[in-house]
């Protein structure tokens, strides 16, 4: 079943379709990670061992999934850090009550 897969893939990306996919996804992809290495601190490991820098690499996913998510959900306050940073708060605020 794993063959069958891998070999569809290979011959869909040799249509002039699939090698359109294949640059529109790179072009995404490489731009996800810039923008981890470059804004959240992907470039360097905090702590030494795989399994920290494992968690540090699913931290910076959540981040950049979060910042996505409140640009879907808040679409006025895109471009506001303040704002950003107000429901951040204001989230974390709400979590921490829910704890004590």
């Amino acid at each position: 079943m794993l063959q069958v897969s891998i070999d569809w893939a290979a011959s869909y990306y040799e249509t002039p379709e699939g090698q359109k996919t294949l640059s529109q996804r790179s072009s995404i992809v490489e731009w996800v990670i810039a923008e981890a290495k470059c804004f959240h601190g992907l470039r360097r490991a905090i702590c030494r061992g795989l399994e920290k820098m494992k968690i540090q690499t699913l931290m910076i996913a959540t981040v950049q999934n979060l910042k996505r998510l409140i640009k879907i959900i808040f679409p006025q306050v895109r471009d506001s850090l303040n704002k950003t940073k107000q429901i951040f708060d204001i989230l974390i605020f709400k979590t921490n009550t829910c704890l004590n």
